[in-house]
């Protein structure tokens, strides 16, 4: 089990629990119209369409709020998939799960929706207030991205997230599901980037990931008692990039699958790395800290260096229970600690666990000699910069500048919480420069 600091300190919450009681609330349509006294009866101007219920008394589950091992529950979850592809005039109509830690099910009845971008799709709700009667009818209306989420009475958000193709079409999609479409087609591809500085020589240039073989696989091939399992390394389904699975097996702090690529020319000091990930719309942190995404190793030859220097330079993601901000965490030399957060650290920009397919670009500059200390980061996500920091301690005095290996050690951190349901990442196209 890694150490705390790994799973980035900064932003660790307590373990809190409580007991879940489900409740029966009655909606009035006319208390509802006039004020928010009920506890089920949500204000309707705050609705993206609430229609008004089909009678006068509509009997409803919901649930009071409660947090078990960091994770809040009721849990809100889009049905059938919490991502969907539409194209121009299609719709798809969805059903909101709530869920207890128990595993008790229900369908919400008074959920609250708001959508990110209104010119994209439309979200409308029919059958508010009528148990097992509450779906939201997604249409898309041009070509674009947008996320639509569902909120409970006691706060609790779920998220959909929606692809709409410029192309007409009719009738209606089931959507991709936990299948995912691969990261083709959208972002910087290959070895093309805005930010890639001159000069630099390509190292690793996968493409659209097609298979495994791609990197070295170091987890066992039978799962190992915290979960880890070279299983848990697949193809996204249908299309392209690699499938990190998290499974309820897998221990806290613990990884469920390792692997990486080798670097040819370690370089001087400076590095480029650009990835696309993609977060399964369920992601949660469950309480921890974060969740690794991968690190480029140093040459760990200095006076100050270690073991605990493999780890100095990392790709993580560090927020709450279901956003997560790409964040750098440095666990240098000589103990030397620093969390590279994006600028503001919730930078709606840097938020890469929200169900779409994301970009993400990181350069390393060179300090003047390994431990000086003047180093610089600078980060971007979909072309927008969200990190620059320089006076940044990369290396040990007397260590060798280079990065020779990329290491995706993808721990589900902080030793908090174990995965309460199965989940994913992927990455695709994964791109390494050095000069």
């Amino acid at each position: 089990m890694r150490s705390a600091h790994d799973w980035g300190r900064a932003s660790a919450h307590p373990d809190r629990s409580a007991p879940v009681s489900r409740k029966s609330f009655y909606c009035r349509v006319i208390v509802c119209a006039v004020a928010t006294a009920l506890a089920a009866c949500d204000n309707p101007a705050s609705k993206a369409t609430d229609p008004v219920p089909a009678s006068s008394k509509t009997e409803a589950q919901e649930a009071t709020r409660s947090v078990v091992a960091g994770v809040a529950y009721p849990l809100v979850t889009f049905k059938p998939s919490s991502t969907v592809t539409l194209t121009v005039g299609q719709q798809q109509t969805f059903d909101i799960e709530l869920s207890e830690p128990n595993g008790n099910t229900w369908t919400s009845c008074c959920s609250t929706f708001t959508n990110s971008n209104s010119s994209v799709a439309s979200v409308t709700v029919t059958g508010y207030g009528v148990t097992g009667g509450e779906r939201a009818v997604v249409k898309a209306l041009k070509a674009g991205t947008t996320t639509i989420t569902a909120s409970t009475q006691s706060g609790t958000r779920g998220t959909l997230a929606v692809t709409v193709n410029g192309s007409s079409g009719s009738g209606s999609t089931s959507g991709s599901g936990s299948t995912g479409t691969g990261s083709s087609g959208s972002g910087s591809t290959g070895s093309s980037s805005t930010h890639e500085p001159s000069g630099m020589a390509t190292q690793i240039n996968t493409g659209p990931i097609t298979s495994k073989s791609v990197v070295t696989v170091f987890s066992p091939a039978s799962p190992s008692s915290t979960g880890e399992w070279s299983g848990n390394l697949g193809v996204v389904p249908g299309g392209t990039g690699l499938r990190l699975t998290y499974p309820t097996s897998l221990a806290a702090g613990n990884s469920p699958v390792r692997f990486g690529l080798g670097i040819a020319h370690a370089g001087t000091g400076w590095y480029y790395q650009r990835m696309k990930v993609h977060f399964s719309g369920n992601w949660t942190n469950a309480g921890n800290p974060v969740i690794k995404l991968c690190e480029p190793r140093t040459e760990q030859q200095g006076s100050g260096a270690g073991t605990t220097e493999n780890d100095v330079i990392a790709g993580f993601v560090n927020a709450g229970p279901t956003q997560s901000f790409l964040t750098l965490l440095l666990q240098g030399p000589d103990g030397h600690f620093s969390d590279l957060m994006p600028q503001p650290s919730t930078d709606a920009n840097a938020n890469i666990s929200d169900g779409n397919w994301h970009t993400i670009e990181v350069l390393f500059g060179p300090e003047s000699t390994p431990g000086a200390g003047n180093g610089t980061y600078t980060a971007w996500v979909d072309g927008t910069q969200v990190a620059s920091y320089t006076s940044v301690l990369w290396l040990a005095a007397g260590n060798a500048a280079g990065w020779p290996y990329l290491m995706f050690d993808p721990v589900y951190g902080g030793t908090k919480s174990a995965p309460p349901y199965a989940m994913y990442w992927d990455v695709d196209q994964i791109y390494v420069s050095t000069k």
